[in-house]
């Protein structure tokens, strides 16, 4: 699960919590984030916050720009972000159907020359216990993959798998199943299937 702190304001005595989404240059955020207050939780001090995946909905709010998570138990939201490479932009694919995505952008200097980075708020239905993001970035990545899939399952587990594409990655899956096939074989490199790095 990842834990993500709200802000307040209050009007009224009522306390009222949001989480702002991008940067996009001079102070504008791509989306306020409104949180439904049955859904917040407080640390131990008293800070509070809610945790991804969470089981809500997102409606859009009247203004532009605005999102209301509410309480749903038919969905499940989370965020998501890909880093760029400096002076670079990043983006990425869902390889499911059904998933409302929301972008976002992160400007990394007032009109994003440094690089714009991509993130989403993701609404997915409870009949899809994980999704798959196809990812690239680019830029200067000193080190750090161009591409890679990412896999977010309802749980709160994160699996990245870097430098594949999904063709790729279905690929490893075909020859994964061979080599359960053939586990009885005299050779059982012969099939190796070669592992990335995951974290």
């Amino acid at each position: 699960m990842a834990r993500v702190y709200l802000k307040v304001k209050e009007v009224d005595n009522q306390r009222f919590y949001y989480r702002n989404y991008g940067e996009e240059g001079h102070g504008r955020n791509s989306y306020r984030l409104w949180v439904h207050y049955s859904l917040v939780q407080t640390d131990e001090n008293g800070d509070p916050y809610i945790e991804f995946p969470i089981a809500a909905r997102i409606d859009e709010g009247k203004k532009p720009r605005t999102l209301i998570l509410r309480p749903d138990n038919q969905h499940w939201v989370t965020a998501i972000s890909i880093k760029c490479g400096y002076r670079g932009e990043s983006s990425f694919e869902i390889r499911e159907e059904g998933v409302t995505m929301y972008p976002y952008y992160i400007y990394h200097s007032p009109r994003g020359r440094l690089g714009v980075s991509m993130g989403a708020l993701l609404e997915v239905p409870n009949e899809l216990n994980a999704i798959t993001l196809e990812w690239e970035r680019t830029g200067r990545l000193y080190g750090e993959p161009a591409n890679g899939v990412t896999i977010v399952y309802r749980d709160g587990r994160v699996e990245e798998i870097e430098g594949v594409s999904l063709e790729d990655l279905e690929e490893l899956k075909e020859l994964g199943e061979l080599n359960e096939n053939n586990e009885s074989n005299e050779n059982p490199d012969k099939n190796k299937v070669r592992k990335f790095r995951k974290r």
